[in-house]
C-alpha cells in the first residue's frame, strides 16, 4: 500500500505545482505585464504632463495679460466716458457755440429718448437749424470728431427758399453715448 499512496502523493504534488504554476502565470499576465507596459508608457505620460503644464502656464499667463488689458482697456473707457459731453447743459452749451463757430442758427433742441444698454446708455436730441449747406457739412464732421461717444443720424436739409438765398433748413439727430453712471442725477434731458 504504500506504493499505491506514493505514486498519489506524487499525483498531488504534480497537480499543487500546476495550479501554484498556473496561478503564478495568471498573476504575472493580468498584474506583472500591464504594470510593465505601463511603465514603459510612463515616460511618453511625463512628457506630456510636462508639456500640458507648460500650456497651462502659457494660458494662465496669458489669461492673467488679457485680463489685465481688459481693466486697463475699461479704466480708460471709464475715463474717457467722464468728459462733459455726456452731461446735457455742456452738450447743449457746446452746440450752441459750435453752430456760432459756423453761422448756423439753432432754432430747437429737442430730447428724444433715453435708451438703457447692458454695457451703455444713450440719449438721442433732435435740433433743428438754419444755415448755409457747406457750413453744415463743416458742423457735422465737427459733431463726430467731438467725441467718439457721439453719433449723428436723421439727417435732413431742405433746400433754400428764393427769398432765403443759400440758407436751408436743417435738421439732424445726435446719439450721445456713456457708461451708465454717466451722466450724473440730474443732468440727463
Amino acid at each position: 500500500m504504500v506504493v499505491c499512496r506514493r505514486p498519489l502523493i506524487l499525483v498531488t504534488d504534480v497537480v499543487g505545482l500546476l495550479i501554484v504554476a498556473g496561478l503564478a502565470a495568471g498573476v504575472s499576465a493580468m498584474v506583472i505585464l500591464p504594470n510593465m507596459a505601463a511603465r514603459n508608457e510612463l515616460p511618453g505620460l511625463r512628457e506630456d504632463l510636462a508639456l500640458a503644464q507648460r500650456k497651462e502656464h502659457k494660458l494662465a499667463a496669458r489669461n492673467k495679460a488679457l485680463t489685465h488689458s481688459v481693466e486697463r482697456l475699461a479704466a480708460s473707457l471709464r475715463e474717457q466716458s467722464q468728459q462733459p459731453l455726456a452731461d446735457a447743459g455742456t452738450f447743449l452749451r457746446h452746440m450752441s457755440e459750435q453752430c456760432a463757430r459756423y453761422d448756423i442758427e439753432l432754432r430747437a433742441v429737442r430730447p428724444l429718448a433715453t435708451v438703457r444698454g447692458e454695457t451703455f446708455s444713450s440719449w438721442d436730441v433732435q435740433v433743428e437749424a438754419r444755415g448755409a449747406f457747406p457750413e453744415f457739412c463743416r458742423l457735422l464732421r465737427g459733431i463726430e470728431s467731438w467725441s467718439p461717444y457721439l453719433h449723428v443720424s436723421s439727417i435732413n436739409v431742405q433746400a433754400p427758399r428764393q427769398s432765403d438765398g443759400t440758407i436751408c433748413q436743417l435738421s439732424w439727430t445726435v446719439r450721445v453715448n456713456y457708461l451708465p453712471e454717466w451722466p450724473r442725477a440730474g443732468s440727463q434731458p
